[in-house]
């Protein structure tokens, strides 16, 4: 799990999709977790656009997090 510069995000949290089933990334971007293909997967951290990606038969979910654009005031 990483920004668009490549820097590992911390603390994204990982849920499967309509549940409250899940992990966190550690301070190296990594997790772990056990889905079965069906599985959608919600990748979310404040300050991120929230992502979503289905198992299938991927063994690793490696994602790259884009920034919110800040609102203008």
């Amino acid at each position: 799990m990483t920004d668009t510069t490549g820097k590992a995000l911390e603390k994204v949290e990982v849920l499967m999709k309509g549940t409250t089933v899940g992990t966190y990334t550690d301070a190296k971007g990594k997790y772990t977790i056990y889905a079965s293909a069906s599985v959608v997967l919600v990748f979310s951290k404040k300050g991120f656009k929230t992502q979503e990606m289905t198992v299938g038969d991927q063994t690793e979910i490696d994602v790259v997090m884009s920034k919110m654009k800040e609102k203008k005031r």
